[in-house]
């Protein structure tokens, strides 16, 4: 429900009405599901105390797994300029990289922001954001207004096969967030090819 709130895009009064009547059924289905379950697997902490506080879900129910790669496919690239080459990512740049949905909470607006301090402090950075969601067209139009276009690109979706190969391509990856982050794989993937993690 939480989710389903934060993918919320700017609308008229009677549309956020209608929203929380949506919000408080899912809700109210959410809990009803999760307390009919003997036994509930969350990837961390973070959600187990979510589960705890929202729905009263005891701890005892809820067995944390924390999340893991697979260390042959998510691994270091002895050759980074092989790897940008494939991608077509210049091989003369700082690469930073993010994988996000592009919705609201994933806070991207906030690190093209960042990135008009970078560009000007590191020229050659280039910010390579991977992922797709309705904020598309707004991030674009914020990296025009900043005249970052030679300072951010938008990769588009990028299919699990080739995701590792861009965290092998990168300097840095950036995970941006604000909120209901109960576990960033991609953090383990990253760091799991030898990338450090911000």
């Amino acid at each position: 429900a939480e989710e389903y709130l934060s993918r919320a895009t700017e609308c008229g009064p009677a549309n956020r009405v209608v929203r929380r009547i949506h919000a408080m059924v899912r809700n109210w289905i959410e809990g009803r599901v999760l307390r009919r379950c003997d036994r509930i697997l969350a990837l961390s902490r973070y959600t187990q105390e979510k589960l705890r506080r929202v729905h009263g879900i005891s701890n005892d129910q809820v067995e944390v797994v924390p999340g893991g790669v697979d260390l042959t496919r998510f691994c270091p690239s002895g050759d980074k300029a092989a790897a940008r080459r494939e991608l077509l990512i210049p091989e003369d740049r700082y690469i930073l990289l993010t994988v996000r949905n592009l919705v609201p909470r994933m806070g991207l607006d906030n690190l093209i922001l960042a990135m008009a301090d970078v560009a000007k402090r590191i020229p050659q950075a280039l910010l390579v954001i991977g992922g797709h969601g309705p904020l598309r067209y707004e991030l674009l139009s914020l990296v025009e207004r900043l005249e970052l276009q030679d300072h951010v690109r938008m990769a588009g979706f990028i299919p699990e096969e080739a995701l590792a190969r861009y965290y092998q391509a990168a300097d840095l990856f950036v995970l941006p967030s604000l909120d209901l982050e109960g576990f960033g794989m991609v953090t383990l993937e990253a760091l799991a090819c030898g990338l450090p993690v911000l």
